[in-house]
């Protein structure tokens, strides 16, 4: 199974949480586009597991695996199937080893992803035959990347934690009838990372040169400490 490391939870600066405790909810003042705002939702964990832990050093270098998430590699979604981001450095290629555990640890996919060895961010659809989450279930996933054919302790990986939420009724009619591009600023503003993230990235993949989609990346990433990337290019899966 796929090393797990601790990393504290990093408090976030500069935002402003929903104001109310169930996830997720419209925050008082909303927010400037693109910018992410995290639930104050009292079940996510004070302690998110990182074994990439944001490392200064090999961040800024962009020399290791970095799960696209907020510093607590906490998020949610309202999909059973969410898309998974992870940045993956250039590499000799092969293939990468995804994982899903829930709270008790017990396996519940796993398959392998063809990577190439172009480096940028890797758009990981859990698949339709994958299990799929459960409301108010926590997860946790691995992406390891396999080196000499095969996985060892020193296999590097990234991991992160997400819980399906159900949308709230508020939320619910804020996202009908609104541009997919729409739903993403509505949907960061309530804290869902995970659906924000996947679908601005989405977008990308179909219209890259698109001014204003790249400025809220940008903003996105920008927002949780993650500015490097927004040059990396986006590279959809196929598995």
């Amino acid at each position: 199974s796929a090393p797990s490391q601790s990393t504290g939870g990093a408090s976030r600066q500069g935002f402003t949480p929903p104001s109310d405790n169930s996830a997720p909810s419209q925050a008082a003042g909303g927010a400037s586009r693109g910018s992410f705002i995290p639930p104050s939702d009292n079940s996510s964990p004070s302690q998110a597991a990182g074994g990439a832990a944001r490392s200064e050093q090999n961040y800024l270098e962009q020399s290791a695996m970095v799960a696209v998430l907020p510093e607590n590699f906490y998020g949610t979604t309202l999909s059973s199937h969410p898309m998974i981001l992870v940045y993956v450095p250039e590499s000799p290629g092969g293939e990468g080893i995804f994982s899903l555990k829930d709270e008790d640890k017990t396996l519940l996919y796993t398959t392998s992803i063809p990577v190439s060895g172009k480096g940028g961010i890797l758009a990981i659809q859990l698949p339709e035959d994958a299990p799929e989450l459960e409301v108010g279930k926590l997860y946790q996933w691995y992406f390891a990347l396999k080196l000499d054919q095969g996985l060892s302790p020193n296999t590097p990986f990234v991991d992160g934690l997400v819980k399906r939420i159900a949308p709230s009724s508020e939320l619910a009619r804020s996202l009908e009838g609104k541009t997919r591009l729409q739903q993403s600023s509505i949907l960061a503003e309530n804290g869902v990372w995970y659906d924000c993230a996947a679908i601005l990235a989405a977008l990308q993949v179909v219209d890259p040169t698109n001014s204003e989609l790249v400025a809220e990346w940008t903003e996105l990433l920008d927002s949780v400490n993650l500015s490097k990337l927004t040059k990396a290019s986006l590279i959809p899966t196929a598995y």
